[in-house]
């Protein structure tokens, strides 16, 4: 299985993500991948304040701007990368306090894939 993805589209997804984590984090911003079931599933997480609820339900709509700086563009981008490429991104508050975006990501087998 392979994730078949734009390359730049696919580095400025990790780019804002990355960026969002680092501009709330306190000390860290952590990074995992793994496969399961078909996709690639990217989670970052920080240990930041994590998101206000009246965040959380709209972090991903164009201009709405989190706690500290940014445009207010990341997440949306992030969000339509996704989608573009067959995949679907969320965000949470962690358990232990901070907030966490998992980018999921479809795998195709490599016959079968190609650009999109």
């Amino acid at each position: 299985m392979t994730l078949w993805a734009d390359p730049a589209k696919l580095r400025r997804l990790f780019d804002n993500v990355l960026a969002n984590g680092i501009r709330h984090a306190q000390n860290r911003v952590l990074a995992a991948a793994r496969c399961e079931e078909g996709r690639a599933i990217f989670t970052f997480s920080d240990d930041g304040p994590g998101f206000a609820p009246e965040e959380l339900v709209r972090a991903f709509e164009p201009y709405h701007k989190g706690r500290r700086g940014g445009s207010g563009l990341g997440l949306a981008i992030v969000r339509t990368i996704a989608e573009k490429h067959g995949g679907w991104v969320t965000a949470a508050n962690t358990a232990a306090g901070g907030a966490a975006v998992t980018v999921t990501l479809p795998l195709r087998r490599a016959e079968a894939a190609g650009p999109q």
